[in-house]
């Protein structure tokens, strides 16, 4: 059994967290050695597990976990928001800080950029986990839709994001030019590399029909001719500049709240997560769906299945 697949069986990972560039930092097991002196065995578990959960969260995106970037903290603290607790959240931040201050490091939790969001976000109740946007979801989502321009862009988002699994933050970065079209009616979202030549696109990024007719609909309805894909609108029906990705989760929020779904518990998580578990409730092996939604380890995706498995 490799590490990650250890960690997926919920058994301490001894490979190393290793950056884009190369560099080997402190492993998980390093980690739980440094944050276990003097503490309680309980407190020494859930230390040692939170700090497996944001070294492994790191490594699938390719970040540095030890030493850590604010960026960094900030962009795992966002997303566990979506899936965690707020108790929960507020310890991994803890640990996290722990982690820096015990190897004479600075500490990223104090930076601005996370305390930002914590304030921003202190309000928000706990919702019991994120609420899967499923295949079945959409018909229901798109029928309890208008037609007005908001409600327009709002359907392309959701089925761009079904269909792609691409995170929030990927989503509102989606410029015009990173989509292909087809004969066949369908698209796929593409990357462009430091030379501007276009790179092999992602098996798992393929757009549907659907989604494609959407798509143009509110690309030709918004006048939209490059640069930004999702873009604001505002009270007078003008559209504006690109979207962040809290309007990405505002816009499924509220198609969720039309159709009746639980909308507290929608996050910009929802498609990506609904649709790795119709694959799997669809026989899809698990590396497969870990290339779909770009997944570099199997440890989320098989959280996922199990959720899917319970809910059965």
């Amino acid at each position: 059994m490799n590490g990650m697949a250890a960690a997926a069986e919920g058994m301490v990972c001894k490979s190393p967290v290793v950056s884009e560039g190369g560099v080997v930092t402190r492993s998980p097991q390093g980690v739980d050695e440094a944050l276990n002196t003097g503490l309680s065995s309980r407190t020494r578990k859930a230390r040692s597990s939170d700090a497996r959960c944001f070294l492994h969260w790191c490594e699938e995106n390719g970040l540095v976990g030890h030493p850590a970037q604010p960026a960094t903290v900030a962009r795992f603290l966002s997303e566990m928001q979506e899936l965690r607790a707020t108790a929960t959240v507020r310890r991994y931040l803890s640990t996290i800080s722990l982690m820096h201050r015990r190897d004479g490091l600075a500490d990223p939790t104090r930076s601005r950029e996370v305390r930002t969001l914590l304030e921003r976000e202190g309000g928000r109740g706990d919702g019991g986990g994120i609420q899967p946007i499923h295949r079945d979801n959409l018909e229901q989502m798109l029928a309890s839709t208008g037609d007005h321009l908001r409600d327009l862009r709002d359907c392309a988002i959701l089925l761009v994001a079904y269909d792609s699994m691409l995170r929030r933050s990927d989503l509102a970065a989606l410029d015009l030019e990173n989509l292909r079209f087809y004969g066949d009616g369908t698209a796929r979202v593409v990357e462009k590399g430091e030379n501007g030549m276009e790179s092999v696109p992602h098996a798992g990024k393929k757009l549907g029909v659907m989604a494609v007719q959407r798509l143009r609909r509110w690309i030709r309805s918004a006048g939209i001719d490059g640069g930004a894909l999702f873009r604001g609108i505002d009270k007078c029906g003008l559209v504006g500049g690109r979207l962040s990705d809290r309007g990405v989760v505002r816009a499924l929020k509220r198609m969720a709240a039309k159709a009746g779904l639980d909308g507290e518990r929608i996050s910009g998580l929802s498609c990506r997560v609904g649709a790795a578990m119709d694959m799997m409730a669809q026989g899809a092996e698990i590396r497969q769906v870990m290339e779909a939604g770009g997944w570099r380890t199997p440890v989320m995706v098989v959280r996922y299945k199990k959720q899917e498995e319970s809910a059965c």
